[in-house]
């Protein structure tokens, strides 16, 4: 789905996957997917190859909203990782290194580091034990 109000396309997916993206959509975890104002430009499930520090680190984003100065020119990135895991989960904590790679998205979009932000995002309820 590109934007929250876009309904997913449902055909192929099983009654347990559609059931827990239904459950997401009407939580407050989902206002992550609201199109903010401005310029963006939107990946899902986008797939990278870099090199760095002559490390190869390869990689799928789930989601990385890029908003875009009036030139068009990548400024800002908010970089999500959908997260499945069940019960109480300290996500952060479970996939910081996971999510400080995604620094990778800096480089990509030519923009600072610190201009970039991750987050994991849990589908599941918190307390939902699967």
């Amino acid at each position: 789905m590109e934007w929250f109000g876009h309904e997913p396309d449902w055909s192929g997916a099983t009654a347990e996957a559609t059931r827990l993206v239904r459950e997401f959509l009407g939580s407050d975890r989902a206002a992550a997917l609201k199109k903010p104002e401005g310029n963006l430009l939107l990946w899902r499930e986008r797939a990278f190859d870099v090199e760095i520090e002559g490390r190869p680190l390869s990689g799928i984003f789930d989601r990385v909203q890029i908003e875009l100065g009036p030139g068009g020119e990548a400024v800002a990135a908010k970089v999500y990782d959908f997260k499945t895991d069940k019960g109480p989960v300290d996500l952060y904590a479970k996939y910081k290194d996971q999510l400080d790679s995604y620094a990778v998205a800096a480089l990509l979009l030519g923009i600072p580091r610190d201009r970039v932000h991750a987050e994991p995002l849990g589908v599941r309820a918190p307390q939902d034990p699967g």
